[in-house]
């Protein structure tokens, strides 16, 4: 039996040698040339919410990707004031094409701009192939001698 085994998997290696995957060239994708940051950069205006525990605020705001100078990354600005999210909260946040969705940005240190523990954003199409991006993170708020952990969503369409 064990030399069954082993003649049976020595043919299925020599089989996989002889099998290649498509050139890049032949699917009509070059991963050099995918320009993540060109393709989501934008302000998205949209729905902001922010949740503790059963208080839930939703209010009109902004995100904005914008470019940056490094390669897969993007800044991430975020605007909605009456919730607490001022002018000007911005950070760095690695970007990815994820398969045929969209794309991915996130921040997994806690040391980011936003002052969230991390971050993660998707921006995608929806049925009417409009652009929608999201984003979810958790920010704490000290209030007095307190501290509340805030649930901060947004989800909004790209402005023309």
């Amino acid at each position: 039996m064990k030399k069954f085994l082993y003649t049976a998997f020595m043919f299925f290696a020599m089989g996989a040698t002889f099998v290649a995957c498509r050139e890049d060239a032949e699917t009509g994708l070059n991963p050099a040339e995918v320009d993540e940051q060109a393709q989501v950069a934008g302000t998205y205006e949209g729905e902001w919410m922010r949740v503790l525990d059963t208080d839930t605020i939703v209010e009109v705001g902004t995100l904005a990707l914008v470019p940056t100078d490094s390669a897969w990354c993007v800044d991430v600005i975020v605007s909605c004031p009456a919730i607490g999210l001022d002018d000007g909260l911005k950070s760095v946040a690695n970007i990815a094409k994820e398969a045929s969705y969209g794309f991915v940005f996130y921040n997994n240190s806690t040391e980011n701009g936003l002052g969230a523990n991390n971050f993660r954003g998707y921006v995608r199409y929806d049925a009417d192939n409009n652009e929608i991006a999201t984003i979810n993170f958790v920010k704490t708020v000290k209030s007095g001698r307190k501290s509340y952990d805030y649930t901060f969503s947004f989800s909004g369409s790209l402005t023309e």
